[in-house]
This record gives C-alpha cells, structure tokens and sequence, in this order.
C-alpha cells in the first residue's frame, strides 16, 4: 500500500522532522508552504537529494584533504547553530542596553581585546630582554622578532620565527629561503654570497643568475613569490590552488550538478610568480565608542531578541563574532570615506557607522532585493535616514563599476558573495549548491577576483582594502587575492602592498579560533566551543 504524504500532513511532520533522522546529522526537509498540495512519496522524499546534501558532500571531499584532522570538529561546527556577539546601538539607550548585556554574563569585547594587546607587549618586551641577556652571556646572534621568515612548509602557512639562533633552525621540507629583516652584511655572517643555507640547516650553492637572499630584504618588508609558498600534499588541492584560469561555465551544459573544486580551473603557469611586498600592520585600537559584547567561549548562551526603545530604534545588533575582524582590519579613522561594496545584509556597515567614525559611507549592493534589507536594517537602528544622505548613501550598482570611480575612497571593504559555507550546509533557501545555481557557483572566484580588483582601483594611494568571505575555500581566499595581484601587477602601474594582520589579530583569540597567517589573509575557524565564522579576510594597501 502506497504512502503518501498530503498537503494536511505537512504541518504534522514539521514537528517531528528533528527526530527522523535519515543520515549522519541530517534531518528530513519538508517543503516550504508554496508548495502546499503537492504530494509525494515517502520513498521518494527519503531518497531526495538536497542542496545541503550536496554541499555537505562537496566539502568532506574537498575540505579533508585541505584541513586534514581538523575538518571533523570544523564539520561539526558548522552543523551547530553559530555563535553570535551583540552590537550596541549608539543610537538607542546606551546605558540601558549595556547594563541588560552584562546582567545576561556577556563581557565587552573592546576591553577583553586592549587587556590582550596590553599582555602581548609585555610579554614582548620580557622576551626581548632574554634575548639581550642571552645574546651577551653566550655571544650568539639571535633573531628577533622584527625579523620574519616566511616561509612554506607544506601547508601554505606563513610562520614566524623569534627568538631561534640562526645556526640552529630546524626546519624540514624546505628548498631556499631568504633571511627577511636582515641586511647583507648581518647575512652573510651566516651564509656566504654564493650558498643559500635551508631551514634543516643545509648550505647549498645557488646559481649567480638566480636572485640572491638578500635581493628578497627591501627596508622591512618581504618580497615574495606567492605561488611558490603553496604546497599541499594532496595532488588534487596542489593542482585546485596552484591553477590561473577558468573553466567556462557554458562547458558546464549537460554536466551532473555536482562538479568538483579543481575543475574551476584548467591550468596554471608555474613561473608566473608575483612579486608581493608584506608588511606588518601595526596595532589597531579598537574603536572607543563601538561597544560589543560576546559570551566567553564554552558559554552557549544565546543572546535575546533586540528590544525597541521609545522612540522605536532596536538596542542593539546581532552578528557572527567573525564578522567584527573585517570592520577590525578596515581601521576606519575620523573622516575617512568609506565603500561598503557588498554591504547587504548590512551589519558590518552597521558597526562601522557605530564608530562614529566615517565623514561618509556608500553601502552598495547588486541586488535589488538585498538593497531594501539594507534599507530596513538602517531605518531600525539609525534615527531619521532621510536627512543623512550626505553621511550614508545607498546604493544599487554592480560593484564593478567602481573600478571607473579611481581613487575616490579611504577604505574599501569587499565583502564578497560566496559559497556562504555555514548556510549552504544548514539551509535550503538561496543555496548555491542547488542544481540550478550551478553555473552562478561556477562563476563565483571570477567575479570574486572581478570585485576586488574594482576595489583596488577605487581606493586612493595610501587606502586599504579588505577582502573578506564567510567561506573555507583557499581558491575563494588566498586564491582569488592572488589572482587580483597577479592582475594588477601585469596589467597595471599600481603598486600594493599586503598587510600582515598576525598582530591585529592576535589579541581577538580569547574570542575566536584564528588559522594563520595564511599566505595573504587570516581565517576565523568554526568550534563548538567558539562557533564563530568561517570568515577570511585580508587587507590590501595601495601605495600608488
């Protein structure tokens, strides 16, 4: 006898979805109510196929091999509902509202971040000491920690090294490597002209036409070849992250709805490195009058639902944790002018306008859909939008359009869309994974390479850009900034320099889990324990 499953049962099974479980952690997806009085077959139900089964499936075989024992508890994470910190709304009862956080156990995450930058420098200043005292007790030279090695050790990680003698490092499965932050003469005390010595502490001749160590050291900072840094044990994610160009999507026709991460590209030029200047960015103060509040880690509770006070502004403001690291790394200034070139939903433009900070921001976005989310956003936490359109303009454009707009910007922040890795695996709705979104899926690090590069060209010399995802991918990451570096290097009389962020970052462990220094950006991990993210960001400099 045939079960089937009516448009009357449909409310009855949604109670009882989470208890019929058909796989490992995932759950039976009932049918929105537009299509009420379809029916279906609970066989065929069972045997659906979702856009999250897909994602899911996607990820075990491409994220294993990328993050290695690591992707279980990531998985995990990111199957769990995410963690949230709290944006006070400066607009609203500040008293009030900050008083409501602390009785709830929230603690403000601007003092835990000084209180850490604070213990950071005295824990630098400690070691710098011990190296002096080590230095004129022993007479050995030792590195300090202005002097950063980057270097790959297989996973595509920059690190630093501190405090190590020279002639002691030991480091394995390395080829050549450049002293960075020593002079010539400081080096050749160690290596003569003609040899490179390897982190395993092997000297080896190099050849005269190559270029020496020392030809990598340009007043503190590092010139690198960043597609010489990645290394992965696994051919497939060496080929997916060491490849140029794309696949057309129209050869995409007539291809099963799942494809694979490698076969976005089809080949890569080895030799054609690009030359990239890294610095150290410096500390950034976290801006006073943004107030932010976060649970510890461990500490699940969810914050309540944003009240409206008297004159009808919600108190404040729910985020991912994550998302505050990209308002962190803009380091807006007092009149800066700012472009949100993707800012729909519209919370981190939210807490950048916190700051009170901006002369004015344009918060673009090129769906008109997401644009009046913007709109609705901004209208319940600001009072009287209308009479500040000289301080915020919204906007509805593609944002690579602004790449006509040259110079014109302090800051750019570049949130670009993508594979949205949280949502993809816990939600069916506006899913890329979804078969007929293959094609936008296919297309998205062109159009992610695409934007960045408009943002390069829209900010001023001397400007920032930060380019940021929600997504683990390296190819949507470090792949798509290398890819716009490589653009404008060949194409362009732009000169950039990437920002190390390792510093600015740092003092934000006690509330997230950071993977980095990556080969551009950093990323925020999730963690049952601290179920921010996943969220990438790197931060560009336009010299000129």
């Amino acid at each position: 006898m045939n079960c089937i499953i009516s448009s009357a049962a449909i409310f009855q099974l949604q109670k009882l979805r989470t208890m019929l479980s058909l796989n490992s952690q995932r759950y039976i997806t009932i049918f929105p109510p537009q299509f009420k009085g379809k029916k279906m077959h609970w066989a065929e139900l069972r045997r659906k196929k979702w856009p999250s089964d897909h994602a899911l499936r996607h990820f075990d075989e491409f994220y294993r091999d990328v993050y290695g024992k690591k992707w279980g508890s990531i998985r995990l994470a990111l199957l769990t509902k995410s963690k949230y910190c709290a944006v006070v709304n400066n607009f609203s009862n500040i008293k009030e509202t900050e008083k409501l956080l602390e009785d709830a156990g929230a603690v403000e995450v601007a003092g835990q971040y000084e209180y850490h930058v604070e213990r950071q420098r005295l824990m630098r200043q400690k070691a710098a000491e011990t190296r002096r005292l080590s230095e004129s007790t022993t007479g050995q030279k030792f590195l300090t920690e202005e002097h950063v090695q980057l270097v790959s050790d297989g996973s595509g990680i920059s690190r630093e090294v501190s405090e190590t003698p020279v002639n002691n490092l030991d480091l394995t499965n390395q080829e050549t490597h450049a002293l960075h932050g020593l002079s010539g003469e400081e080096l050749n005390q160690f290596v003569a002209p003609n040899q490179l010595q390897t982190l395993s502490g092997k000297v080896v001749s190099i050849d005269s036409n190559q270029q020496q160590p020392n030809d990598n050291v340009n007043n503190g900072m590092s010139l690198v070849a960043p597609s010489s840094l990645i290394k992965f044990e696994s051919p497939t994610v060496k080929q997916l992250l060491t490849s140029a160009e794309f696949i057309p999507a129209t050869q995409l026709k007539g291809l099963e709805d799942y494809v694979d991460e490698d076969d976005y590209y089809r080949h890569y030029k080895r030799d054609a490195a690009v030359p990239v200047q890294i610095e150290r960015d410096d500390y950034t103060l976290f801006p006073p009058l943004m107030k932010v509040y976060s649970f510890d880690k461990c500490d699940v509770t969810r914050f309540p639902e944003p009240k409206a006070d008297d004159i009808g502004l919600l108190n404040y403001y729910l985020m991912d944790g994550a998302s505050l690291l990209p308002v962190l790394a803009l380091n807006v200034r007092p009149h800066d002018k700012i472009l949100d070139m993707c800012a729909a939903p519209g919370g981190k433009a939210l807490a950048i306008l916190q700051s009170l900070y901006p002369m004015n921001i344009v918060c673009n976005d090129n769906s008109k859909s997401r644009v009046l989310r913007l709109h609705k956003v901004f209208n319940s936490y600001l009072p009287d939008v209308k009479n500040l359109k000289d301080q915020i303009r919204v906007t509805h454009r593609d944002g690579r359009e602004f790449k006509n707009n040259e110079g014109l910007f302090d800051k750019v922040l570049v949130d670009v869309p993508c594979t949205t890795d949280r949502h993809a695996v816990t939600s069916e709705e506006h899913n890329l994974f979804s078969p007929k979104c293959l094609k936008e899926r296919v297309e998205l690090p062109k159009i992610q390479t695409d934007l960045l590069i408009s943002a390069l060209h829209a900010v001023r010399p001397g400007g920032s850009v930060v380019y940021s995802t929600c997504s683990l991918s390296p190819i949507q990451n470090d792949g798509v900034v290398h890819m716009a570096l490589q653009h404008i290097c060949e194409n362009t009389s732009m000169e950039v320099v990437v920002k190390d962020l390792a510093y600015v970052f740092r003092p934000l462990n006690f509330l997230c889990y950071l993977k980095g220094p990556l080969r551009y950006g950093h990323l925020v991990t999730p963690s049952v324990i601290a179920n921010f993210g996943p969220m990438y960001v790197a931060k560009i400099t336009r010299i000129k």
